[in-house]
């Protein structure tokens, strides 16, 4: 049972990470701030271009609200945003940082 039920929590975690991004506030599931400051994220992300690639907190962009797993919208405001986004450019530095 404990084996099912963690094999389902990796595939949730896998599949959220296909990410639209949506212009409209009340249709996403989180809103994000990017930040440029790395000790300021909650999340650091790596956006790749390949599925085959696709854990967490790494990100592939689609434009197919059908195939999202995660709806994001961009907010300006720090103090509104469930996530803090810090992108790197190394897979290997993706991580949630507990605030």
């Amino acid at each position: 049972m404990i084996l099912a039920i963690s094999i389902l929590l990796l595939a949730f975690s896998a599949s959220a990470q296909i990410v639209y991004i949506t212009n409209s506030q009340s249709q996403a599931d989180k809103l994000v701030y990017v930040t440029n400051n790395q000790s300021q994220a909650t999340h650091i992300v790596y956006v790749t271009n390949s599925q085959s690639q696709i854990r967490e907190n790494v990100w592939y962009y689609t434009n197919s609200l059908s195939q999202a797993k995660l709806i994001i919208y961009y907010t300006q405001s720090l103090s509104q945003a469930d996530m803090v986004v810090y992108y790197t450019n190394s897979i290997s530095q993706v991580k949630t940082i507990k605030k």
